[in-house]
């Protein structure tokens, strides 16, 4: 069946699409301007994250903690993780690496347990590699940001002639 599909561009008031034929299906994917399939722009949360024990009736009023067992109806909670807010306060502090980050202290266990303890915020963009402080300040780990070469160590200013002239640093933090 892939033998039959047939990839065509197409542009059309100004947009260009990419058009996958096969027997049958037509399939029209809207590109940016180099090329690359354009996202659905995500929905921003509405509301808060958390239940209120106030405001809370119904079906919602049955959600429960999933460390403790304490109700929605006695204390706040945690909409995505079904933790309460003791139990989130008690894990930041913890950072077990288990449903909270070891670098940090956040809470979120589905990025905590694809990140190998840590959350996407500690976690080097390119190679995810973890390394908190560094990555909270650069976005990149220290040897990822060492082959960009482009910014400061120091004070991560992006001055690539300076940096390549003063072994990685700017001339302010060189002391020039």
């Amino acid at each position: 069946m892939l033998e039959d599909k047939k990839l065509k561009f197409k542009k059309q008031n100004n947009f260009a699409f990419m058009v996958l034929t096969s027997p049958l299906s037509l399939v029209l994917y809207p590109l940016n301007l180099l090329g690359v399939i354009m996202m659905a722009k995500q929905k921003k949360r509405k509301g808060s994250k958390w239940l209120d024990p106030n405001k809370v009736s119904g079906r919602k009023a049955e959600r429960y903690c999933q460390r403790c067992g304490t109700l929605a109806t006695e204390v706040r909670i945690l909409k995505h993780e079904n933790l309460c807010e003791n139990c989130v306060e008690e894990l930041k502090k913890k950072k077990d690496g288990v449903y909270s980050c070891k670098g940090c202290g956040k809470v979120a266990p589905k990025q905590v347990q694809e990140n190998k303890g840590y959350c996407k915020g500690c976690t080097c963009k390119a190679c995810g590699r973890p390394d908190p402080k560094f990555v909270k300040k650069h976005s990149f780990c220290e040897s990822c940001f060492e082959l960009i070469g482009t910014d400061c160590r120091r004070c991560g200013k992006e001055a690539q002639a300076q940096v390549k002239r003063n072994d990685g640093l700017c001339d302010e933090c060189a002391g020039r």
